[in-house]
């Protein structure tokens, strides 16, 4: 993983204090800016991922490849780890802090206060990439579909890469609403839209009939891959999809078996000879999906977790009740929507589970790490517990990536 670069601690304050904006769906703000300046249309082909799951994967996946077919390519993701120069990457690597400044100044001097937090990083990052000038475009879908900041770039390829149960106040409470939300971002003139087996909701189909769009499904692959299956296949279908803008090479679409991203099956080896499994994982189908691998693969002997109170914490833990290990609940700083612990102690051992509840992060891996039955940690439950554990780690001493998220 390479490190990303920090930005100044005045735009870092300035863009997290539009947080308090709160999200707002819809695209009539920003798109007529991104229109005026010209931010709604690429030369180079497009790629728009959404998915309740595997998005990160199948970003990642098209990255990668065409980085190694020798295609400059340019990506959009979120949320991030550790910096927000993470949520832009140019040939694989994060922007600069001094590239995202630059873009950050154009970008605050045109949406004048207009923008939420999320429409402005889309707009900064809109700015940045039109001035990369790259090969290939990959966008990342923040929320649903129809109505994310992303949908305002004219797109050649949409891909869907599942449909499950996750943020329903905003999208729906039926796989149908849902889906039809993320059916938003099939658009007329798009060369395809790729579905899996996980996404063949009637009312993705209709939206492609509707803008005479063909619908690819994408066939799962025969071999085994370090992220998401199923998203990973998405990835490779798109790709032939534009084989005849991007040709690629049957030797580069050969290295998803092996493609990785940090914080998907992440093991870290510290230095007393624990492993640390870090997984985010924050909607009952990607736990369930974890669940059924470290059943085989892991086995934790402790399992450190914490989750917005928004979601369906209940499914999230039910998939581990075979697994016989404590859970440690750590305090994390964030902004009110992170569940108290003591409520989450109370609801784990509710359901049978043997929880306990520390103040902060370090003190997780400290009881952790101070037993003699701690050869293997499980971290899951979302962005932001990962990332509070990451940080409360801090050294890092030998790390592998190579657990297979199927």
């Amino acid at each position: 993983m390479i490190l990303p670069e920090s930005i100044s601690n005045e735009w870092q304050s300035w863009i997290d204090g539009l947080v308090s904006k709160g999200i707002r769906l819809g695209l009539d703000k920003l798109e007529d800016i991104a229109q005026k300046y010209h931010l709604t249309q690429f030369t180079c082909p497009v790629i728009i991922v959404a998915g309740t799951n595997g998005k990160g994967s199948c970003v990642r996946t098209l990255e990668a490849i065409y980085a190694s077919a020798g295609y400059k390519t340019a990506v959009t993701s979120s949320p991030h780890i550790f910096e927000l120069t993470e949520r832009i990457r140019f040939n694989e690597k994060p922007i600069t802090a001094a590239a995202f400044e630059a873009a950050a100044v154009i970008a605050r001097s045109i949406a004048e206060d207009a923008l939420t937090y999320f429409e402005f990083l889309t707009l900064l990052s809109l700015i940045a990439i039109k001035d990369y000038d790259p090969d290939v475009v990959i966008l990342e879908v923040g929320l649903g579909g129809r109505q994310d900041a992303m949908n305002v770039v004219q797109s050649d390829v949409s891909i869907i890469t599942n449909i499950d149960y996750d943020h329903q106040s905003f999208l729906g409470h039926t796989l149908e609403a849902i889906a039809s939300e993320k059916a938003g971002i099939i658009h007329e003139n798009q060369i395809a839209c790729v579905i899996t087996q996980e996404s063949k909701q009637l009312s993705i189909k209709e939206q492609a009939n509707a803008v005479s769009v063909p619908l690819v499904e994408a066939p799962i692959t025969s071999f085994e891959t370090h992220l998401n299956k199923v998203a990973v296949s998405a990835a490779l279908a798109a790709i032939k999809c534009l084989q005849a803008r991007l040709s690629v090479p049957d030797h580069c679409m050969a290295i998803a078996k092996s493609v990785q991203l940090f914080g998907r099956g992440t093991i870290i080896e510290t230095e007393n000879g624990s492993k640390v499994w870090f997984e985010i994982a924050h909607n009952p189908a990607s736990c369930s999906s974890l669940a059924h691998k470290i059943c085989y693969d892991f086995r934790p002997d402790y399992i450190i977790f914490n989750a917005y109170k928004d979601k369906d914490i209940l499914n999230m833990i039910a998939p581990f009740k075979s697994l016989r290990c404590r859970w440690i609940v750590p305090k994390c700083p964030e902004d009110g929507r992170i569940s108290e612990t003591a409520s989450l102690v109370c609801l784990l051992k509710e359901e049978g589970f043997d929880a306990t509840a520390v103040d902060r992060p370090e003190e997780a891996l400290k009881r952790v790490f101070s037993s003699t039955h701690a050869s293997s940690i499980l971290v899951f439950g979302g962005f932001v517990v990962v990332t509070e554990l990451l940080k409360a780690l801090n050294c890092i001493t030998k790390r592998t990536e190579s657990c297979t998220i199927s």
